[in-house]
């Protein structure tokens, strides 16, 4: 199985926070993004590897299928940051037998059916009940911006 440094869940997906704070923090060498629109839509796929820095493979899959790239074996000095815009994501890929500590939540922005958890968080409740499912299967799920922020644990407010 692939060695998973960051699984972090962040709407706005590789953005500056990504690129200059988690991966400077990290030795991280592969971003999978896990979203089912990104990994159809060539056009924004050649804008995120854009962003991507050099030294650094990006690769996008649909959910359905994520767990097959990290299921494989883990080769020498493969480090992974695993982005997803909801935590669905993650619990999907547990249930598959991926495994990972800790599950950091950053951008989960306001939209129709959210409502604030944390800060500039907003959640729904079905993403509260999903992240409230990762605890209990013992994945610590915490919200931090940038890898100098305090962790905040979220479990008392799920």
């Amino acid at each position: 199985m692939k060695n998973i440094l960051v699984a972090r869940v962040d709407d706005r997906l590789i953005h500056g926070q990504v690129m200059t704070a988690w991966i400077k923090n990290y030795p991280i060498n592969k971003i999978l993004i896990v979203d089912d629109e990104l990994a159809k839509n060539q056009l924004m796929l050649n804008i995120y590897k854009a962003a991507v820095p050099a030294g650094i493979t990006l690769q996008v899959a649909a959910k359905n299928g994520s767990e097959e790239i990290l299921g494989q074996p883990v080769a020498a000095g493969e480090n992974y940051m695993v982005l997803a815009k909801t935590p669905e994501v993650f619990e999907h890929l547990i249930n598959c037998g991926i495994t990972f500590s800790t599950l950091v939540v950053g951008g989960m922005g306001a939209k129709p059916g959210r409502k604030t958890l944390y800060r500039n968080l907003s959640a729904s409740e079905e993403e509260k009940a999903c992240m409230k499912r990762l605890e209990e299967k013992g994945v610590r799920v915490v919200y931090q911006m940038v890898p100098v922020d305090r962790e905040v644990a979220l479990g008392p407010m799920l």
